[in-house]
């Protein structure tokens, strides 16, 4: 179906559990590019050899003028092998996901499914403004669609959208290519981070229990969403654009169309390399907000209304709770030593 070496496994020179968040825990803090300098010790030369990376096509030298600093290992993965980023602890914090196997039927689903957003890129309805955002410093359309909450909500729900946009999002999600993308990105989850996705099940479950609601994958195929997939689409050579930087963890990684990364992006500051200017590049992200998670904790409450019917002893459990909360958040992914413990009993 794939291929996995665990022995590959990125280590890189961070404790996730330092990484930023809010105090309470439920959301990450972003902080811009500077905050990877706050690590102080260089990251040792990643050895590569005959794990599924591929010859680097820029010099150190090239990599640091890239970025305007120093410090990063360039990852020259190909984008079909599954190779997990552990942390200082042997935590799997993030994942470079790859491919299936069949690599000419996965090239039909993926160049599909761009060519799918591309026929729709007309119909799209945004404001001028609307095409200047964080997630590109060109004009860049960005459409996003489901269950929410924050941004002035009362309470959780459907974001609202253009109805042309909710349309062409609609039609996106309904495709068998794209299903077929979320239906590889939820195995993958549940080999490499299956307390995770039982946790984001279950916060599904009892939200639809609070209140039903449409959510974006309702055939069956539920998106694995909590450590967010980001999978990249189009025609472009990622030798020469494309890469995706995490700047906490001070890597530079080729991200060739069709693979897909997952990646705790509230946490981790991140950012592309630009394409050719002849080329595209697309990219389908699955994410869900934190303070969903924050509502159901509060009884399907927000925190003002929590805080005027608790009692003083719910209250205390709950400040004790957001102690350890982030903490307690990161036992759900899982160790290098569990993945390769689990492998040896296969």
């Amino acid at each position: 179906m794939w291929y996995s070496y665990t022995s590959s496994a990125i280590h890189v020179n961070v404790d996730a559990n330092d990484l930023p968040h809010s105090k309470p825990g439920w959301i990450g803090v972003r902080r811009g590019e500077d905050v990877a300098w706050e690590y102080g010790d260089e990251l040792s030369e990643l050895s590569v050899g005959d794990t599924g990376m591929g010859p680097s096509m820029y010099t150190q030298e090239q990599v640091d003028a890239l970025v305007g600093k120093r410090g990063f290992r360039y990852v020259p993965w190909l984008g079909w092998l599954t190779i997990p980023i552990v942390d200082s602890k042997r935590q799997i914090i993030a994942l470079l996901g790859g491919q299936p196997r069949d690599k000419e039927r996965w090239k039909v689903v993926v160049n599909g499914a761009a060519s799918e957003m591309e026929q729709r890129e007309e119909r799209i309805h945004l404001s001028a403004h609307e095409y200047q955002h964080r997630r590109a410093q060109d004009e860049y359309a960005a459409l996003t669609r489901g269950p929410s909450f924050g941004t002035g909500q009362m309470e959780p729900g459907e974001l609202h959208t253009n109805p042309t946009n909710t349309q062409i999002t609609g039609e996106l999600m309904h495709h068998r290519f794209f299903l077929q993308i979320v239906g590889f990105t939820v195995l993958l989850m549940s080999l490499y981070a299956p307390r995770l996705l039982t946790r984001y099940q279950k916060c599904k479950d009892d939200l639809l229990a609070w209140k039903q609601m449409r959510w974006n994958f309702d055939t069956g195929v539920h998106a694995a969403s909590g450590w967010c997939p980001v999978t990249a689409l189009g025609d472009y050579n990622p030798d020469l654009g494309g890469h995706i930087i995490l700047w906490e963890l001070r890597l530079i990684i080729r991200f060739p169309p069709g693979s897909t990364i997952f990646i705790p992006l509230a946490i981790i500051t991140h950012s592309n390399t630009p394409i050719q200017p002849h080329k595209k590049r697309h990219s389908f992200t699955q994410f869900t907000s934190g303070l969903l998670f924050r509502w159901v904790a509060n009884g399907n409450r927000t925190d003002d209304e929590f805080l005027a019917s608790a009692s003083p002893e719910e209250k205390a459990e709950r400040d004790k709770a957001a102690g350890t909360r982030w903490e307690d958040g990161l036992s759900y992914f899982m160790t290098l030593d569990e993945l390769e413990s689990l492998y040896k009993t296969q």
